[in-house]
């Protein structure tokens, strides 16, 4: 594996040596599900959370690499063509792992919110074909117009036989929430829709250097840390590849939110 040589941010040099200081701290890593039904005010955990938007090979080098060192951790799947691979499906979850759905109904649907709502069961069905499945997270299609939480105004997860959607119903109260969205542990200017009412930290945490110093000196939180095994790279020029694909994708929803803070302005106005 290549990856050991490069020690830039975003590579799997570095998530090995996050992978490391979590197994060093001696909390039991969780799935979303067993975080889920753990009794409250219990002991320190980490739930490691994998968004699989792209490339199925990187989810299961991690995956691989978590079952080696004996970490669970949930894979949110889209079910896109290029993803919905049942064989590699199944090995995540034969690796010990969970898989969820990650699911982009109201995107696809174009704002149709009886359609997106058949169109999940349709999804979450032929996803159950191949493994079980009790949880389910939205894809923050941060180009889109359409937030797919939004079809919860229709209806219930319960209504699925899902326990839970992972930006909705989980508890994130006393639980610090990590995300790699926009190429940064704190990317705030470029997460539209990857965000949890979780506390913040007292100092910024933006590379994965600081994570792993924040993960050693605060021993008495709870933590989830949800990465996009495609941002992570095994070589000098996915590397390159992948840092400039994310500055184009961060300037993109820059540009976004600026149109939408501009026509609510002139809403705003004429009322």
């Amino acid at each position: 594996m290549q990856y050991k040589e490069i020690k830039s941010d975003f590579t799997f040099f570095k998530y090995r040596r996050l992978c490391d200081s979590v197994k060093a701290l001696g909390r039991p890593t969780l799935t979303f599900d067993q975080f889920c039904q753990r009794p409250k005010d219990t002991s320190p955990v980490v739930v490691l959370r994998h968004d699989v938007d792209r490339c199925f090979a990187k989810a299961l080098d991690m995956a691989r690499f978590e079952a080696r060192r004996g970490l669970r951790a949930t894979y949110f799947v889209r079910m896109i063509p290029a993803l919905f691979q049942p064989h590699k499906i199944r090995e995540l979850y034969r690796l010990g792992h969970e898989v969820g759905y990650h699911y982009e109904v109201l995107t696809k649907a174009r704002g149709d919110r009886a359609l997106a709502l058949a169109l999940f069961e349709k999804e979450l069905a032929s996803l159950r074909q191949v493994v079980p499945v009790y949880s389910a997270s939205m894809h923050g299609s941060p180009l889109s117009p359409w937030n797919n939480l939004a079809i919860w105004q229709e209806s219930e997860i319960g209504r699925f036989g899902l326990m839970l959607e992972a930006s909705l119903t989980v508890d994130y109260t006393g639980v610090y929430y990590f995300t790699d969205t926009g190429r940064s542990w704190n990317a705030d200017r470029f997460n539209i829709r990857d965000r949890v009412n979780s506390p913040q930290p007292l100092r910024p945490v933006h590379t994965t250097d600081e994570l792993i110093d924040f993960l050693e000196a605060e021993p008495s939180l709870s933590m989830v840390i949800n990465t996009h095994p495609n941002r992570w790279a095994r070589t000098r020029l996915d590397h390159c590849a992948g840092y400039a694909l994310d500055q184009a994708a961060n300037l993109a929803k820059w540009i976004m939110s600026e149109i939408c803070r501009l026509i609510q302005r002139r809403s705003i106005t004429r009322r």
